[in-house]
């Protein structure tokens, strides 16, 4: 019987030489064992097969514990951009 296992995910797009990482979680009680490291690590390699040359990605500003994550991958803090909303009606 298989489980339905709820982990982690990552979730990205290759437009052309950049990807844009768009979703990536890792459950909270899994976090810490390697499982954000090994999707991170995939994702990359993936990348690279498709001649990826950078990733961008958006994460709060507010978590350390995100900033030290990505930083201690090769990620570094980017310029701080303003989101804008349209709502369609």
């Amino acid at each position: 019987m298989q489980k339905d296992l709820k982990i982690g995910m990552i979730l990205g797009l290759v437009l052309v030489t950049v990807a844009m990482l768009w979703l990536f979680a890792v459950e909270e009680k899994s976090r810490g064992k390697g499982i954000g490291t090994a999707l991170l690590n995939a994702f990359e390699e993936n990348c690279k097969k498709h001649g990826v040359t950078w990733i961008i990605l958006y994460a709060p500003v507010d978590s350390e514990e995100t900033r030290q994550f990505y930083e201690k991958r090769g990620f570094a803090l980017g310029n701080a951009f303003t989101e804008y909303l349209k709502q369609l009606t």
